[in-house]
């Protein structure tokens, strides 16, 4: 009996005696939802528009870390490129240094050479000033009318006054020949000539090179051991044509040399 009597109760609160009241009430709740859907439709495209926002935000940050990534790429393909014309200036340097360092070493010898061949030139004006005071005395001598043994004593010290210094050795470098420096080391001709009225005595030895040295003692068109003291040379004057007779009657044509 109690149960039907709740039941009852609770359908006379669900459906009151005035209907008006009713549908007031299910009115007044139709708004409330009605309200809290236009809330949630707002709210839902508010969050549309956020999330467009964010999305186009996430492409741009996108685009972004993909241009700073082509510049990352970039920057280490430059420092590569430093990293080799680094390593090129180095190698560089280093042979620039190998370089200036055997330039010192060559200009060290070359002082070296300068200072040896000063004392040598030096040594050598001294041995002139002997010989020419030795043979200032032996003229003296000469013109005397006689000569005695003490005379004689004189000339063999003179002769042992002058000497000959030893020759020079210039060092050109590692690998390079050395040049020997000596007395009248440059003569590339020695002529002998035994002067006469009309006519000399010759002969000559013309060195060709190391390895060939001409001598002449037979003369060229004559009779006998005389002739025309006259050499041709060819037109580089390096080697000797010919000589005596023949070279004078050929003369070198300087003039056209010259327009040349």
């Amino acid at each position: 009996m109690t149960n039907e009597r709740s039941k009852n109760n609770s359908s006379e609160n669900l459906f009151p005696d005035k209907p008006h009241e009713v549908i007031g009430k299910l009115g007044i709740g139709f708004n409330k939802l009605n309200d809290k859907l236009i809330n949630l439709l707002k709210e839902n495209q508010s969050l549309k528009q956020q999330y467009k926002i964010f999305q186009q935000k996430n492409q741009e940050i996108l685009r972004i870390n993909e241009d700073l990534n082509e510049k990352y790429q970039e920057t280490l393909r430059i420092n590569d490129d430093l990293n080799k014309k680094y390593q090129e200036i180095l190698h560089i340097n280093t042979n620039l240094k190998e370089k200036l360092q055997e330039k010192d070493e060559k200009f060290e010898k070359l002082q070296q050479n300068i200072l040896n061949l000063e004392k040598h030139k030096n040594e050598e004006l001294q041995q002139l000033e002997i010989f020419y005071q030795n043979l200032e005395k032996n003229l003296e001598i000469l013109e005397s009318d006689e000569i005695n043994e003490n005379d004689i004593k004189i000339f063999k010290e003179n002769k042992k006054n002058y000497t000959i210094n030893e020759p020079i050795t210039v060092d050109k470098g590692p690998g390079k020949d050395k040049i020997i420096s000596r007395r009248y080391s440059d003569i590339k001709v020695v002529v002998g000539l035994d002067f006469g009225t009309e006519y000399s005595g010759f002969s000559y030895c013309h060195v060709d090179s190391e390895q060939n040295i001409i001598s002449n003692i037979k003369w060229s068109g004559c009779i006998g051991f005389k002739t025309k003291t006259v050499l041709q040379y060819d037109d580089e004057y390096c080697n000797v044509v010919c000589w005596g007779y023949p070279a004078l009657a050929k003369r070198p044509n300087h003039r056209n040399q010259n327009q040349d």
